[in-house]
């Protein structure tokens, strides 16, 4: 039983690896403009990258055509306006188009906006 969970884990940890995600600061203030680096292994099946900006109170994400493994491996995205909150950044390659099974997925490290609505870190 416990190889079994230790297959899962390894088999996790490599479709985890083919997409990640990351911004270039840790807190920023609001209204802010924050610019997402996504970083994918290409492959035949990727048709889709969803990125989202997922926020204790507020949530904006989008969506790009992938080309299989003819994509750029680099993409950087940007998010404006992002309200205070504490956010995460997920990305998520996806099969076929936006409705496709999510074959890769990522979560960035959070990422402080602060404003004079919240006190203090919202991340912490």
């Amino acid at each position: 039983m416990m190889s079994a969970f230790v297959v899962a884990i390894v088999l996790l940890a490599l479709v985890e690896s083919r997409v990640a995600v990351n911004t270039n600061v840790r807190y920023h203030p609001a209204p802010a403009t924050v610019y997402v680096t996504v970083r994918i292994d290409p492959r035949d099946e990727d048709r889709w990258l969803d990125v989202a900006a997922e926020g204790t109170t507020h949530r904006q994400a989008t969506g790009r055509q992938l080309e299989g493994a003819g994509s750029a491996r680099i993409r950087q995205i940007r998010f404006n306006e992002l309200p205070a909150g504490c956010y995460e950044f997920v990305a998520e390659i996806r099969q076929r188009d936006e409705d496709g099974p999510v074959v890769a997925r990522a979560v960035s490290a959070p990422l402080s906006v602060y404003g004079v609505e919240i006190e203090g870190d919202p991340c912490a």
